[in-house]
């Protein structure tokens, strides 16, 4: 537990000295290190959010990785920099439900009688 409380405060720590504009602008005119940065700024809290969501620790890790990949690819596309953490939480948001999604019939029938 003290572990994630310090993680935690380094992560708002390091949040508070993200220029999403710079950094973004950097990545677009081909400076791939500066990616790095929005990574090991956004990955815990993005792979908190994934797991909300998917309840599923691998799920969320696979889903964050591809989001980060299509980020990426699609950054040109980003018309506000600022608004990377939402862009790659949508994208987040989406391939958690893809997951679910590949679910075939029974094992939803299961679930549901599970949950009931």
């Amino acid at each position: 537990m003290l572990f994630m409380v310090k993680h935690a405060e380094r992560i708002k720590k390091t949040m508070a000295k993200i220029d999403f504009q710079e950094i973004v602008a950097q990545v677009l005119n081909g400076d791939t290190n500066a990616y790095d940065q929005l990574i090991e700024a956004l990955t815990y809290k993005m792979l908190r959010y994934a797991e909300s969501i998917t309840h599923d620790q691998s799920k969320a890790e696979e889903a964050v990785q591809e989001a980060f990949i299509d980020c990426y690819l699609h950054l040109p596309s980003l018309r506000d920099p600022n608004a990377f953490e939402g862009f790659l939480a949508i994208n987040v948001k989406r391939k958690c439900f893809r997951r679910f999604s590949d679910f075939d019939y029974e094992d939803i029938l299961e679930y549901a009688d599970y949950l009931s």
